[in-house]
């Protein structure tokens, strides 16, 4: 998975407390210095790769999958 894809998915996992919870998109792209456009790229492939599950609006929540993904990745370290 592309380094971007990763810290995406691991800052929105810090914001939810590591919990199956909603979150804005926004938020977590803002924590990262993203802007919208770069915000809907990345949850939009996200979301295609069934790492994310997008709700109303920019509403966001973790899969099963990208907690695994996530796990690997800190493993791997």
């Amino acid at each position: 998975m592309r380094p971007n894809f990763t810290t995406f998915l691991k800052k929105q996992f810090e914001i939810t407390g590591g919990q199956f919870r909603i979150v804005n998109r926004y938020e977590v792209g803002e924590k990262l210095g993203l802007d919208s456009s770069a915000t809907d790229n990345i949850v939009k492939q996200l979301s295609e790769m069934h790492m994310i599950k997008i709700m109303e609006g920019p509403k966001i929540i973790l899969t099963q999958e990208a907690l695994f993904a996530i796990d690997r990745s800190e493993n791997s370290d």
